[in-house]
Order: structure tokens, then sequence, then C-alpha cells
């Protein structure tokens, strides 16, 4: 039998596009699989908005897949490494997307991916997965495709088809009927992402004035209370929904925190100001917003500064002679609390290093039953000394992936965000049970509220539920006096400093607190302003209890309308009612944007930021080989950066130091030394970025592990700056090594 020219001819084209068309799909397939499991697991409907996003992850797919055949054209086996590279990584991509979603209730933000090079968070939540047979599947499924689809050359009427494809499904990426529904809805997470980069505009204000301190309300508790003690417990992503029944027949999650709620004060509406702990913590502690856009965290950049202290809640509280701690059940390092939080004004702080015993552990710390129930110990060392004092406690066991004893046994599933939260509610109940047993309740105010809140863990829903859900944390206030009753003004994460001071009888005319006090009742309502770095969101929650909510680009606004039948908070928001949001309002929300960018200590005249504080660091008391980073900062372009680090170091064994600049775009710099007993390491260099780079940190770190070296191994820090020159002459493109 002969088989004509022609049937080869065309079974090679027929294989050909075969190819093709598994190399396209080697990265399509897992991302709109994902994509369809994100829109099932929230609880959503399949709409139009669906198929723009199924071919926008088109577009990534065909431009990723023309550069892998492109490659092919030139070099089989190159092209083929560039496939399989190109598809895996991009089932790495949407597989974070994927996981963002279980656990943040909204897309991965790209200006975030450098967590995943820290210790902490790697082996703390980064490892975890939720499906990771999927993962495996997605993985092998990919690289097979891509090794298969790179196996033959591209023709150059294939590319040039390839081309206009793209083009096509670009223009249907940039236009839709469905503007309106959530940005993850209709893009690919990289075209989301950078679309709201593009589009975000900075105009900062330095004037500080937002939410100023108000004490003119009428007292709605007894107060002043001189002398009394304070307890702060911050519950690690605990939302207000939480202490809500989830029905008729079913109670609240935190069961044991609603009852709490029911014999104090229970604030309704109580508004966070952004997602993540250090934002959060630091609004709560300093009376001042965090920055409402998806810039440098404050608490990042006053840890940085070479300044002596920053005037927050522990800071005027020191000066009037209370003793301050700070407890955390997690490692300290992360996101720079160790360096923040003492010049806050807490005397002693305390991180995961300080608890001996735990019912589970993890990287992110240890369990919250064990970490209050061993705090009790420093609430009875505080009571026994003749000072008023103030205690900050922060869990950590609710965050993903849950540092829950496996024994907990619950009504909710295994593993689940709501089974953390009924152990933590366990965990206070206990808690607080003690403390009366004790007797500190009777001249202590106690504050049981959260750093940020993960939203409503039985519905995700669309953006606007999710920014609302993600926006509204608990206050529940036991005082001394017993008051009691259930606060329906809104009250904000600002507003908490300035109360404790109110309460205290310490708050004056000159406080450097911002917000309004919660022991007093309000006349004139006030809009409650938050942002969101998950759903990249700013918005305000109305005193006609509307919300309004904008993209960080603010291209997109929409007023949600009050209603009923939604979350029972406040007024509630009805899903699915909305108009456009008036130019006023719009200028209002970026007016605050602009406003939250201001810091109430001003930074030095040189802009300096203070990577680590000088002094001796032992190396093997590092809990992690970072000996400094996590500034997540944001650099402009055109502005030089310069590196300034100068450590020497002791003992007797030599010991192995890696320097890197990393931004989300890849390294910007990276040197390893091996410095010698009475050598010194230095690096002392300068870099001016082209164009504006978002997240860059600035490390340091001990290799191998800080446990393999001896214990008179000692860093001595003698500097370690990263300073900023806007008046330096033009810079070379990329690292210029000054002194290496």
């Amino acid at each position: 039998m002969t088989i004509s020219k022609y049937t080869v001819a065309r079974w090679r084209a027929i294989t050909a596009a075969m190819r093709r068309l598994a190399m396209i799909s080697a990265i399509f397939l897992p991302a709109a699989v994902l994509r369809v499991i994100s829109v099932r697991d929230s609880g959503l409907r399949f709409i139009g908005a669906d198929l723009f996003g199924l071919a926008s992850d088109g577009i990534w797919a065909m431009g990723c897949g023309l550069l892998a055949m492109a490659v092919a054209r030139l070099h089989r086996g190159i092209g083929a490494a560039v496939g399989v590279i190109a598809a895996v990584s991009c089932v790495v991509l949407h597989y974070a997307n994927y996981e963002s979603f279980r656990a943040l209730g909204g897309p991965l933000n790209l200006n975030q991916v450098h967590l995943a090079a820290d210790r902490t968070f790697f082996w703390g939540s980064a490892v975890h997965l939720h499906r990771p047979f999927l993962a495996v599947f997605l993985l092998a499924l990919a690289a097979g495709l891509a090794l298969w689809g790179t196996g033959v050359r591209w023709s150059k009427r294939g590319f040039t088809a390839g081309l206009a494809a793209i083009v096509l499904l670009a223009a249907v990426e940039l236009w839709g009927p469905y503007q309106q529904a959530d940005g993850w809805r209709r893009h690919h997470v990289v075209l989301l992402h950078w679309r709201s980069i593009v589009r975000l505009h900075e105009h900062r204000d330095d004037t500080p004035g937002y939410f100023p301190a108000d004490r003119s309300g009428r007292a709605i508790a007894s107060i002043p209370r001189p002398g009394h003690n304070v307890i702060v417990l911050i519950a690690e992503g605990v939302s207000g929904r939480t202490l809500v029944a989830e029905g008729s027949n079913r109670p609240p999650i935190m069961a044991n925190l609603a009852g709490i709620a029911g014999r104090g004060l229970y604030y309704s509406n109580y508004i966070n100001h952004q997602r993540a702990t250090n934002r959060g913590m630091y609004s709560l502690l300093c009376g001042d917003l965090p920055k409402l856009l998806s810039h440098s965290p404050k608490m990042s950049e006053l840890a940085g500064w070479d300044i002596d202290g920053v005037r927050c809640l522990p800071a005027l509280l020191d000066e009037r002679g209370y003793r301050t701690v700070y407890l955390q059940a997690a490692p300290l390092q992360f996101m720079s609390k160790d360096r923040f939080l003492p010049k806050a004004g807490f005397a002693e702080v305390r991180g995961r290093e300080f608890f001996s015993k735990s019912y589970r552990s993890s990287a992110w710390g240890i369990d919250d039953r064990a970490f209050l129930q061993q705090s009790l110990a420093k609430v009875d060392e505080l009571r026994a000394g003749n000072r008023p004092w103030l205690l900050t406690l922060l869990t950590v066991g609710t965050h993903h992936p849950y540092t829950v004893p496996h024994s907990h046994k619950s009504r909710y599933r295994r593993g689940s965000q709501a089974w953390a939260f009924d152990y933590l509610d366990t965990a206070i109940g206990e808690f607080v049970a003690a403390l009366g047993d004790r007797g500190v309740l009777a001249d202590t105010l106690l504050l049981i509220t959260s750093d940020e809140a993960a939203g409503d863990p039985a519905r995700r829903g669309s953006d606007v539920n999710a920014a609302v859900a993600q926006a509204w944390s608990p206050m529940v206030v036991l005082t001394p006096a017993g008051d009691s009753g259930r606060v329906e003004q809104v009250f904000m994460h600002i507003d908490t400093a300035i109360s404790v001071l109110d309460y205290l009888g310490l708050a004056d005319d000159r406080s450097p607190l911002g917000g309004r006090s919660m022991f007093r009742r309000y006349r004139d309502p006030r809009s409650a302003v938050f942002g969101n770095i998950v759903l990249r969101k700013i918005g305000a929650l109305e005193p006609d209890g509307s919300v309004s909510l904008c993209s960080e680009s603010f291209d997109a606004c929409q007023t949600y309308r009050a209603g009923d039948d939604a979350f029972e908070f406040g007024l509630g928001v009805k899903p699915g009612v909305r108009r456009g949001l008036g130019p006023e309002r719009i200028a209002w929300l970026r007016h605050m944007a602009a406003r939250s960018l201001a810091h109430k200590a001003r930074s030095p005249a040189t802009s300096d930021l203070q990577l680590i504080s000088a002094g001796d660091l032992p190396v093997a008391s590092l809990p992690s080989p970072r000996v400094f980073g996590g500034q997540f900062l944001r650099l402009q372009a055109g502005v030089t950066v310069v590196v300034d680090i100068d450590i020497a170091v002791r003992g007797t064994r030599a010991v192995a130091l890696k320097h890197f600049m990393w931004s989300p775009r890849g390294v910007i710099f990276e040197d390893r030394k091996l410095v010698q007993p009475g050598q010194v390491f230095r690096m002392h260099y300068a870099y001016q970025p082209k164009i504006e780079l978002i997240g860059v940190t600035c490390n340091l770190q001990v290799v191998p592990s800080p446990a393999d070296y001896p214990g008179d191994t000692v860093l001595a820090i003698r500097r370690a700056v990263l300073a900023f020159d806007r008046d330096a002459g033009d810079m070379p493109a990329g690292v210029k090594r000054l002194d290496h």
C-alpha cells in the first residue's frame, strides 16, 4: 500500500497543529480548571464575565505558547525547555491564585509574592496546599503537553495566525458588556495586576489631619477610670460575622465570644482599615490610618527609620508610668515587629521563643489555647508589680493553614477556617474565665478585636460582599464597671487607641492620636474608610449604610445600596443593587488615599531606612536564617537607592552571609561571602530603577541554619542602612557596585 506525498504532508500538518494546540493547552487548561473551581468555591453563579475571563486566560496562554514555539524554531531542545518552564510556572501562578482565594477570599496580589521567600511564610502557609493531588496532576499534565507541543517547529503561517488571534482576544479583554463584574472574573491574574499598576496614580498629601481626635460625644460608659490596667487581645483574622448566629437553630461560630459580648459593650459596626497584620495592628496601636493602597506598610517603614520612637498608645502610657508588654505566638522577625514594637513604646516584647508549651505548633507559632494559657503567667507577674500596665496579645492559630490540634472536636469540618475560629473561641472563653477567677477584670479594661478580617468563612460572594466582610472586625469590651449594651454607631481601628486614653482619663486636645472615643455617642455620623490590598479595592461605609467601592486605580467605582438581606453588619449591603459613584465621593476617596500615605511621625531628612539596629547579634539566637528583610518597599523611578552594610564577625567559626535585593520582577542584586572571625562583611552599592518597583526587599541571611553555629558566633552590626538620594546624578542601568 502506497501512501501519497499529499497524505503525508497533510498528516504532518495535522500533527503540527495538534502540537501547537498542546503547547497552548498546557498553559490554558490549568488556568481554566482553577478558574472554574474558584468560581464554584466562592459560591457564585457562572455569568458571561467568566467567559471573558477564560478569553483573558487564552491571551496569556497564546502569548506564552508563541514565545516557546518561537524559541523552538531556533533550537528545538531549548524551545522544549522554555515551553516546560513556562507551562509549569503558569500552573504554579494559577495554583497560588487559587490558594489565595481559599485563604484570603481574593485573587493573588503579585505585589506580595515576595512573601514566599520568607521562611516563616513559606513553611507556615505556602507549602500547605488545599488539593495537593490536583496540583501534582496539573503540573504533570502541563509539563507533558508542553514537552510534546514544542517538539515541532511552528511555521510562519501558524505564527502569523497566532499573533492575529492574540490581537483579537486582546480586543475582547479590553472591551465587554461586563465591565462592572468583579475584576478577577474578567481578567487573567497577571493582566488584572498590570491594569491596576499602570493606572495607579499616587497623589501624596503630607498634611495629617484626617479623623482628628474627637472626644465631644456623650459618655456611654463609666469614665474616666484613672489607674486601671488594659488588656488588648488581637485575634488573627477574625471577622465580625463569627459573632452572628448562622441561623435560627445554629449558634455563632464563636459562641463564647458572642456570650462575652452580651455581658459587655458589643460594637456591631466596627471597621478595620486594611488587610494584613502589620497594617491593622499599626492602626490599632497608633491611632493612624494605614496606607489604603498597595504601598509599603507604615510599620515596615517606621521599623527601618533611624528614629527613637513613635507616639503610639504604648509610648503614651509608658510616659504616664504604665508598664507596657507585648506578647505574640508567632516569630517576631516577620513583618519587622521586633523592631517596630519597641519604637511604638513597648518596654517588653516577646514572641514564639518565649513560650515553652504547645498543643500544636507550626512555622507560624503555637496554638491559641497554649498561647493564652501561658500568657496568664505574665498577667500574674504584672499584677504583682506596683504599676498599672498595658498588655497586648496577638494570636496566630487562625492564620492559614490553621494551627489547631487534630484532637479538637468541633461541629465544623477539620482543617476549615471555621474549625480554627471555633478552637480560638474555646481558648478565649477559657482565658476570659481565668481573668475573672483571678480578679483581673475588677480593675482591668479588656478589649477583644482583630487585626484584619478574613471575611465570612461560610460565604465568599462577589467582590463587594467580600470587601465588606473583610472590613468588618469584632470589637468586644469588658469594663471593670460592667458597662454593657450593643453599640451600633460606626467605629474604626483608628478609634481604639484614643478610646483607651479617654477611658483612663489621659486623653487631651493635644493628643497625637486620631479618631473618636468608642465610649461616647456622637450626633454626627462619619464615613468609615477602608482599603483591601487583597482585592485591590478602596471603599467606605457611608452614614446611610450604603457602601462606596472603587478599584485602587479609581477607574471603576460603584455605590451599593443598603439592604437587610446580606450580612448582619449594621444595615447590611444588598448584593447586586448598585449605581455609579458620584464624582464628589470618588474625589473624597482619592483624598483619603492620599492622606493615608502621610506619617504622623515624620521621616528623617535623609529618608534613610535602618535595616537593623546597630549592636551585637548572636547567630545562634536567630529563630530563622534571616538577619533582616521583609521591608516590602516601593521604589520610584529615577530615585537612587544606596545600600550600605558593615558587619563584623566575632567567634571561633566563619559565617556564610548571603545578601540580596529583590523585587517581584526579579533579583536586583545578590552576593554571598564567607566571613572569617575578625573580618568584616561589607556591601556598598547603588541602584536606580528605570521604572517604579513595588514590593522590594533588602535581605541578609545566615547560611546554613543558625542552629549549626556555635554560641560564641556573633554578628557585630556596625551599619545597615538603605538610603534614598533624590538629588544624585544619573546612574547607569542596573546595579553599580561602589565598594564591593
